[in-house]
Order: C-alpha cells, then sequence, then structure tokens
C-alpha cells in the first residue's frame, strides 16, 4: 500500500525519504494536481482525475503532510461518491473509494486517533459490501483483505493497552 510510512509505527513517526525520492514525489505532484484539474462528462477522464486526487493523498501522506492527504482524500472521496451514482455498474470505483477510506484510516492510526482510523476501515469495508465489490473482484478482495488488516491492527493496539495497564 505504498512506503513512506510503517502503519504499525508510533505515533508522531516521520517517514525518512532520500532527497532524491522526495523530488520525484514532488513532480508527481505536480503532475497529478494537473491530472485531478481534469473534469467533463467523458466517464474516463473523470475517473482519471478522480484518482489523481487519490494519488495526491498517497503522496502527501508519504511525505508526512498528514492535513493535506486528508484534504486530497476527502475531495477524491466526494468525486467518486458522484460517479458511483452516475456509474453503479462500475465496481472498481466502489474499490477505489474503500481504498481511499482505508489510506484515510492509515493517516489517523499513525496520528493516534484510533476511533477515527476504526470509523474509516469500517466504511471501507460498508462500500465493498454493499457494492457486492469482492464478488470475483481480485481487487476488491485484496482491498477487503486489506481493510480486515488495518481493523485487527486496531484491536492489537486495543489489547497492547490492556496488558500495560
Amino acid at each position: 500500500m505504498g512506503a513512506g510510512w510503517d502503519a504499525s509505527a508510533p505515533r508522531g513517526f516521520q517517514p525518512t525519504l532520500s532527497n532524491e525520492t522526495e523530488n520525484i514525489l514532488e513532480n508527481l505532484l505536480k503532475f497529478y494536481d494537473r491530472l485531478a484539474l481534469a473534469s467533463g462528462e467523458n466517464f474516463q477522464l473523470s475517473e482519471a482525475s478522480t484518482k489523481a486526487l487519490g494519488r495526491l493523498g498517497d503522496i502527501h501522506r508519504q511525505l508526512g503532510h498528514r492535513q493535506q492527504s486528508l484534504d486530497r482524500y476527502a475531495n477524491a472521496q466526494t468525486k467518486l461518491q458522484r460517479l458511483m451514482i452516475d456509474h453503479p455498474q462500475h465496481m472498481r470505483l466502489a474499490v477505489e473509494s474503500a481504498r481511499i477510506h482505508n489510506e484515510m484510516g492509515r493517516v489517523y492510526f499513525v496520528d493516534g486517533n484510533y476511533p477515527e482510523a476504526q470509523h474509516s476501515h469500517q466504511q471501507a469495508l460498508d462500500i465493498l459490501d454493499d457494492a457486492n465489490a469482492t464478488n470475483n473482484e481480485a481487487m476488491g478482495l485484496y482491498e477487503q483483505a486489506c481493510t480486515h488488516y488495518y481493523l485487527g491492527r486496531r484491536l492489537q493496539v486495543s489489547a497492547s493497552r490492556v496488558a500495560m495497564e
């Protein structure tokens, strides 16, 4: 699900990136910014620009820009909701929406906001279930597995806290 943050790292963890990697990601930000501005009535273009917003969130997350990543993810979710209403037959939209919820949950988890992380991951699971996106869909099954992992990780943190008390 992307390098940069170790999802199990302690709160306040900052990713360590080489200067070269950071420069590449900054250049990707410029590319995806331009792509995300694209819109229109063309479904494929709308889908691509929506995915670009999600990728911008991913890049900001990897750079340690938590708030910018959450903002981009929220913008992508808004666009995805509209696309899913207009094009419910495209299961990949539901899978992308679930992926973004999971990425938001990862940001919240690293920040130590465990209830919000759990809520984001549960939303991902609900989207996949509602859309039947795991029905013979490899990416849907993969995202569902990731979601269960993230939800289980939250339980592991809770159990560790209880054990320490």
